[in-house]
């Protein structure tokens, strides 16, 4: 489930990418951005995934709420960060976020229906 994460958000990404606004991106992104953001997505979706396996909820909608909350109260907050670290316009701020709300949500809803027997994570 962990593999099948990480090609949606992958896909999603080269998506979302292509749609962009120009002013938003370059027209040609540079090969450290792509190989950037695929790390970005890789430990994303595996840092989900443990919590996950840690947490013994019992139900699924719990996980996901868990994922969805993680989102708010860790990802949201980095608005400030990033407009106080980078000069990046509002619209590039909320675009970015959109993308990793999007992402979240596809966790939230893949995640937490893999089976913990299959986890990775044992030990």
């Amino acid at each position: 489930m962990i593999f099948i994460s990480i090609l949606t958000q992958i896909a999603f990404g080269f998506f979302w990418l292509t749609a962009a606004p120009a002013p938003l991106i370059s027209a040609q992104p540079d090969v450290s951005l792509v190989l950037t953001a695929l790390a970005c997505i890789v430990t994303f979706v595996y840092f989900y995934a443990w919590l996950i396996s840690r947490l013994r909820s019992s139900s699924r909608w719990e996980m996901a709420g868990i994922a969805i909350s993680l989102w708010l109260f860790c990802v949201l907050p980095n608005i400030l960060m990033t407009h106080l670290l980078f000069d990046l316009t509002l619209d590039v701020q909320i675009y970015i976020l959109a993308f990793s709300a999007v992402a979240t949500l596809l966790n939230a809803i893949i995640l937490p229906f893999s089976r913990s027997s299959r986890s990775i994570f044992k030990g």
